[in-house]
């Protein structure tokens, strides 16, 4: 009977201990598992984010090549408005860099 009730303690409390590293290595896991996707997410989500953003500045400054060229041939304001769908600031920006390069 003695016996028995030793077993039976070193079964719980090895149980206990169980469980104890179950949640540890769990947790462990569940953390580099979750690190791991977000790390990705986040790449991903850069990456698609820094294109977007890389593709507008080129859409810009296509625009704004085009619209120096067109102020160098002393087109109307309201042409190279039209066509490079700049803005009237953007366009000011740009009489002000011309007359400051020559």
């Amino acid at each position: 009977m003695y016996v028995s009730l030793m077993e039976r303690k070193g079964r719980e409390e090895g149980r206990k201990e169980g469980r104890k590293e179950g949640r540890k290595e769990g947790l462990k896991r569940g953390l580099e598992r979750g690190m791991r996707k977000g790390l990705e997410k986040g790449l991903k989500d850069g990456l698609e984010e820094g294109l977007e953003k890389g593709l507008e500045e080129g859409r810009l400054e296509g625009k704004l090549a085009a619209a120096r060229k067109m102020l160098a041939q002393g087109e109307p304001d309201e042409k190279i408005l039209y066509f490079t769908e700049i803005t009237p600031d953007q366009r000011e920006d740009l009489r002000r860099e011309r007359g400051s390069s020559r």
